[in-house]
């Protein structure tokens, strides 16, 4: 609405949607600086009716489903047609009908009373060569300007007994069992997917299970192997588990403990050189052996069987092995009185490593 007064529409209107517009109206009085008054306000309430023109074009009164045995005679009436308007249509309104082309089978009447006779033009009909037939039938008024729409009738043949009841069940039958088959197929898709998705999600987690819990057997015969070559503990790889043997010997697999004297180990005192210059080999063996009773018989310290490995070190070298297991030979072979050169710093050293005997050392 504008400030005149003129009321004007913003979007397209449709009387077959609504026919009456209700709205309204407030009007305002201005002062001489074309403000608004306060309290000098009315409301009007404005009634507008939408007038009709004829914008639609007739249509079927209802969807017809028309039969006809497939042993109908020529002229033989199938149905009686009618049409509707949504316009308004005056009393004196007429509804034309015809068919877009001329059919071999049947044929149009009208009776000029906005109806229409459907009939038989030619028969019987070959229920086996074509159980339907649509027929297009054109319907126009006579408003202005003239609306005119085409409208398909469907045409159902069916076999007819002798007292002239019709048996058209064959094309729902065959539509219901498409639709059971249809729906039992779906169901078994479903039912597939389903079984395979399960068995997917049950095959990862059984995988994920066994890869925690168990090992690939190359694996374990390479470290079998390293194991058996070079001797390695627990060290040598991240599976060893010392809760095995910690709950071993709380079964009481393993031997007690042995008590442990007071007495200092007879390998903490001084050693002191033989006077014939050996090295005492036998000595070590001894060492060796007790090591080994106390590492068997102690279930709380790690294994002792990396010793093994010393007798090894250094084989492909130059110098060979550094280990003391090896050196048991004699000392009287090297000449040590090169360290009377060096000066009084290694005297001492001299003196201890000296061919001859020595007397007492002076410090």
């Amino acid at each position: 609405i504008s400030t005149s007064g003129c009321i004007f529409p913003t979007k397209r209107l449709d009387r077959e949607e609504n026919t009456w517009h209700n709205i309204t109206v407030a009007a305002n009085e201005l002062d001489q600086n074309k403000k608004i008054i306060p309290r000098l306000e009315t409301h009007v309430p404005v009634y507008i009716k939408l007038t009709d023109i004829n914008d639609n074009a007739p249509e079927f009164a209802f969807p017809y489903d028309p039969r006809v045995c497939e042993n109908a005679a020529a002229g033989q009436v199938i149905t009686r047609i009618s049409a509707v308007d949504k316009d308004e249509t005056p009393p004196d309104v007429k509804f034309k009908f015809s068919l877009t082309s001329e059919d071999s089978n049947f044929t149009l009447i009208d009776n000029r009373d906005n109806t229409a006779n459907v009939t038989v033009k030619f028969g019987p009909f070959n229920r086996e060569l074509l159980k339907t037939h649509l027929l297009p039938i054109i319907i126009s008024d006579n408003g202005e300007p003239p609306q005119t729409s085409t409208n398909t009738l469907t045409i159902q043949i069916c076999q007819c007994d002798k007292e002239g009841a019709m048996h058209c069940e064959g094309q729902a039958k065959l539509m219901r069992v498409g639709i059971q088959v249809l729906m039992t197929i779906f169901v078994c898709i479903f039912t597939i997917l389903a079984l395979t998705m399960l068995l997917i999600v049950w095959r990862r987690r059984h995988k994920k299970d066994l890869s925690v819990l168990k090992k690939n057997v190359e694996e374990i015969h390479e470290q079998l192997v390293a194991y058996d070559e070079e001797g390695g503990g627990e060290m040598d790889t991240t599976s060893y588990d010392v809760s095995v043997l910690n709950s071993a010997r709380q079964r009481g697999i393993l031997c007690p403990r042995m008590p442990l004297e007071d007495s200092p180990c007879k390998y903490s005192r001084e050693q002191k050189i033989p006077e014939n210059g050996l090295s005492g080999i036998g000595e070590m063996g001894i060492m060796i052996e007790m090591k080994k009773d106390e590492a068997d018989n102690d279930g709380d310290i790690l294994p002792y069987d990396t010793l093994h490995i010393f007798g090894y070190e250094g084989a492909e070298s130059i110098a060979e092995s550094l280990s003391s297991l090896g050196s048991g030979s004699s000392d009287l072979d090297i000449d040590y009185d090169f360290l009377n050169d060096w000066g009084p710093r290694f005297k001492m050293l001299a003196e201890l490593y000296g061919l001859g005997p020595s007397g007492d050392l002076v410090y």
